[in-house]
């Protein structure tokens, strides 16, 4: 059996040593079974009317006013109110 893991970062209440955690531990299950196929991390995007859209508006989130906005929309991109831009 194969295993293949996918992650998901950028939630509104994560911090950058939560993020490095999250790539160590891929790291970590890469090193533990060299089979494993390890996808990339995607980002998380707060969509309307769900629980955690509503706590990244919270923690400062700018919902996108065009459907061509929230094609490249993420919580922390500089465009939507983030700190920084969670890229991997």
């Amino acid at each position: 059996i194969t295993p293949h893991y996918s992650f998901m970062a950028g939630f509104p209440t994560e911090t950058k040593e939560d993020m490095a955690e999250t790539v160590r531990f891929m790291a970590r299950l890469k090193q533990e079974n060299q089979q494993a196929v390890v996808w990339k991390i995607n980002n998380y995007t707060p969509y309307p009317g769900t629980e955690l859209y509503d706590v990244a508006v919270q923690h400062g989130f700018k919902p996108p006013r065009t459907f061509e906005e929230w094609s490249r929309v993420h919580f922390y991109s500089e465009d939507h109110g983030g700190g920084y831009d969670v890229r991997f």
